[in-house]
């Protein structure tokens, strides 16, 4: 098409002086309107396509709103169940079965350390901090180390460990000077004592392995041990005799608390001349109240 334009085009320009070529350059100058109008028109319309492939200007008023993704929706906060309220826990009653409560024992700092309970003749003392009990019991008449065990053991407990500083403040403060034999100014006799679960195994000297029936060691210089009195010595003996092979209890020297060197060695069993091997009083230890016969 373009050519053939272009040929009118030199033809009416070759003839232009000529009146009868004056149609011909006529219509060769329409054609070329003509072709550059449809040029035009084929410009806006692959503009527009291509518009449309891109999904419209900002500008054309029929383009459709590009579509906003919905977010998706949020679900409700799970609910978290509160925990019960814990109660708080119930206080259990110390009270042994048919006793009564009859004083509250205190530390030289006042504080309540335990509980006194009696029914008819006995005295049962309770050990708040240990959450124990003990007795000490005066016997029908003196009694061998073996002897008081077993009568310990019959009343539902052992014979008492007092096996560290503590305990042995708590049974100072419980049963006193009053109670315990010895005291200010008395010296024990090594024959009024109390017998406690104290025993000893060792045969090289009078301090050799000392041990409680709890299962606690008790060493040579231990501040449990009566050191005033030089205990243990086995008698007076410097090697072990093997006269005083087992653990007695006296109130101390002084009425200090902090004065809880308590503990003599005493004899063993008949025939022996030994006169420590007898004992007025034991000192019972029980684990529950429920044990308590």
């Amino acid at each position: 098409m373009q050519r053939k334009i272009n040929d009118e085009m030199r033809l009416a320009t070759v003839s232009q002086t000529a009146p009868t070529q004056a149609p011909i350059l006529a219509r060769a100058d329409g054609s070329r309107k003509a072709w550059r109008s449809r040029g035009a028109a084929a410009g806006v319309i692959a503009l527009a396509l291509g518009l449309t492939a891109c999904g419209g200007g900002s500008d054309d008023p029929a383009a459709p709103p590009a579509a906003v993704e919905e977010p998706a929706p949020v679900p409700p906060p799970v609910a978290v169940e509160e925990p019960a309220p814990v109660p708080p826990p119930v206080a259990v009653d110390p009270t042994p079965a048919g006793f009564v409560k009859t004083v509250d024992i205190f530390s030289a700092a006042n504080d309540d350390v335990g509980d006194k309970f009696t029914k008819d003749a006995r005295t049962i003392v309770y050990d708040k901090v240990h959450d124990r009990y003990y007795e000490l019991v005066t016997a029908a008449a003196p009694l061998i180390y073996t002897d008081a065990k077993a009568a310990a053991v019959t009343a539902g407990g052992a014979l008492a460990s007092p096996s560290d500083v503590a305990k042995m403040t708590f049974v100072k403060q419980a049963f006193g000077a009053g109670a315990l034999p010895g005291g200010t100014g008395v010296t024990a006799s090594g024959s009024n004592g109390a017998w406690i679960g104290l025993e000893q195994t060792g045969t090289t000297s009078p301090t050799d392995t000392w041990t409680f029936l709890d299962g606690k060691p008790l060493a040579a210089d231990s501040t449990l041990w009566n050191v005033v009195q030089s205990q243990p010595d086995d008698a007076g003996a410097s090697v072990e005799s093997g006269l005083e092979n087992y653990g007695a209890l006296f109130y101390g020297m002084t009425d200090a608390e902090t004065d809880v060197g308590m503990i003599y060695d005493a004899g063993m069993e008949p025939p022996n001349s030994n006169p420590t091997h007898l004992q007025p009083m034991y000192l019972i230890e029980y684990l529950t109240k429920d044990a308590i016969k």
